[in-house]
């Protein structure tokens, strides 16, 4: 489903917080103004993803010929990391917000659905990291014919003793790796979908007579700049990646969201992953094959 969410003062307007503008609802001072969480996490998780696309517009601008990505691969994943625990504290801000006030069982169960289902990768990769001992595997390949490098990643998973394996329950099918491309705009339509699931909710809110109006601050700071720096990266995927993701389109007041379909190149592609030996794991995936492994060194290159 197609939406637009309005641009004011170089800002993005949130539709939950402008929902709840000029409406009499009476918050518990004693606790965390759900309104500040939402605008706190969701200024920072824009910062890190500024950071993210920083890094990818470095590496274009000074490795416009084929050299040694990896030397960027490794701070990238670095900052991705980071970004996702940021995200996945961020959906938590706005699942608080179901938990803010009684909301009728139909409206709560439709807002927890949503949020659900657009926090779930982000969750996932967090957890997995943190509690299961997975790995985000930096993978970078290189068309042969245009020479144009796309960086990537792959959640790794423990497999028996000495093994890891391609972490399914993320890379679902045919997947082997997504690239940060698409991911930060993954992300980025992710929380407003989730605002917009905020504004829903909190609409059914009745308003409380003896309340002060509420006058809050409707921007979400930083996002509008996270957006455009990750507008000038390029949409692309690599084959063994879906194509369609949610993305945006930057107009002169206003953002428009939607499907969008990433450029996928065909041809012969080198891929590279940077796996990483710890003395106990001794065979990896080879990503870009179909299932194949190999048991030396920290990193292999093949050709799918």
């Amino acid at each position: 489903m197609s939406f637009d969410v309005k641009i004011k003062s170089n800002e993005i307007v949130s539709p939950f917080l402008s929902s709840i503008e000029n409406r009499k609802i009476k918050f518990d001072e004693l606790k965390l103004d759900p309104r500040r969480a939402v605008r706190t996490k969701v200024s920072r998780l824009s910062e890190d993803i500024v950071a993210c696309a920083e890094i990818i517009l470095n590496y274009v601008d000074k490795l416009p010929e084929p050299g040694h990505p990896e030397v960027e691969s490794t701070p990238l994943k670095n900052a991705f990391e980071k970004l996702c625990y940021v995200a996945a504290e961020t959906f938590e801000a706005y699942e608080d917000l179901g938990q803010a006030f009684k909301f009728g069982k139909d409206a709560k169960r439709q807002f927890d659905k949503t949020i659900k289902s657009h926090r779930r990768d982000w969750g996932l990769i967090c957890n997995a990291i943190k509690h299961d001992m997975n790995e985000l595997v930096p993978v970078f390949t290189r068309h042969l014919e245009s020479k144009r490098y796309l960086h990537c990643f792959s959640l790794m998973r423990p497999l028996g003793d000495d093994k890891c394996a391609i972490n399914m329950s993320l890379h679902s099918g045919s997947e082997q790796m997504r690239s940060y491309t698409v991911a930060l705009r993954q992300l980025i339509s992710d929380v407003v979908k989730c605002d917009r699931a905020a504004a829903i909710l909190w609409s059914t809110l009745p308003d409380t007579e003896d309340a002060p109006l509420s006058v809050p601050i409707v921007i979400l700071s930083g996002l509008l700049d996270a957006m455009t720096r990750v507008s000038r990266t390029e949409p692309r995927a690599y084959k063994r990646q879906s194509s369609m993701y949610d993305g945006f389109t930057i107009h002169s007041d206003y953002v428009s969201f939607g499907r969008m379909q990433a450029e996928i190149e065909s041809g012969d592609i080198a891929v590279t992953s940077l796996q990483r030996g710890d003395g106990v794991v001794v065979t990896f995936p080879i990503l870009g094959s179909d299932g194949e492994t190999f048991t030396d060194g920290s990193f292999r290159r093949s050709v799918g």
